[in-house]
């Protein structure tokens, strides 16, 4: 048995199995052999259906089986809308972030017949503020989206996740302000006069202003994080209120 199949990108779409569904196909196709009723799609020369059952089957040197399907590729989106919106192995955040990564895919590309939300309700069975939600985690913070497609944390666990995102900005801010503060006072001057070689510059105000610099060093990377983290979180407030409809 010699195959090589590469997923279709409809297929990509959804998410793989999580290691223990894997697992439990793997057990089962060892032990009762390949269910032929359940035929590895294949479109375009790459498989619209089927890579778990496909990955396991190389894996266990098992022939599985194949079907081709000869639609066009609207038909082909529609048949892999249907065959995984009810798989169980998908959770309801799952579901829902699916149906938020082809909604704003269907926005970006033209070639793509615009989904609305209402309709990823019906095909993907899942409530209207869930995809909100996760079309609203996907602007902001993409990994963790990607997180929650591929199953390791669910959109509750996402929501916990910008929370602490938001803490760690006002938590920078704070420390920021606070070491800013430390370098505001006689420095400035006093570094001017050790520039300058004036004598009223004793050594440990010289230390101070060594440690001054040093300081401001920190101070200057921290702001320059802060930046950073003021910005993603900016664009995760404004995209609260984006909703697609």
């Amino acid at each position: 048995m010699k195959y090589d199949f590469k997923a279709h990108e409809l297929a990509n779409d959804y998410p793989m199995m999580m290691s223990y569904d894997y697992e439990s196909l793997l057990n089962s196709i060892e032990r009762f052999g390949y269910d032929k009723a359940m035929p590895i799609v294949i479109f375009d020369g790459q498989i619209l259906d089927g890579r778990n059952r496909y990955k396991a089957c190389l894996e266990l040197g098992v022939e599985p089986s194949f079907k081709e399907f000869n639609g066009t590729t609207d038909e082909a989106e529609k048949l892999s809308v249907k065959l995984n919106a009810t798989r169980r192995h998908m959770s309801k955040s799952q579901k829902a972030m699916v149906a938020a990564f082809k909604i704003i895919k269907s926005r970006k590309d033209e070639t793509i017949k615009k989904i609305t939300i209402k309709q990823a309700v019906i095909e993907f069975g899942v409530s209207e503020r869930y995809i909100n939600e996760a079309i609203n985690l996907y602007i902001s913070n993409y990994t963790i989206a990607e997180n929650v497609f591929d199953g390791t944390i669910n959109l509750y666990q996402a929501r916990l996740k910008i929370q602490e995102l938001d803490q760690l900005v006002s938590n920078s801010q704070i420390v920021y302000d606070e070491l800013n503060h430390l370098s505001i006072g006689d420095t400035e001057l006093n570094l001017q006069n050790y520039i300058n070689g004036d004598e009223k510059v004793t050594q440990l105000q010289a230390d101070e202003i060594s440690q001054s610099i040093d300081l401001n060093e920190q101070i200057k990377e921290l702001k320059r994080q802060l930046d950073i983290c003021k910005e993603q979180n900016l664009e995760m407030l404004n995209s609260y209120y984006c909703q697609y409809q």
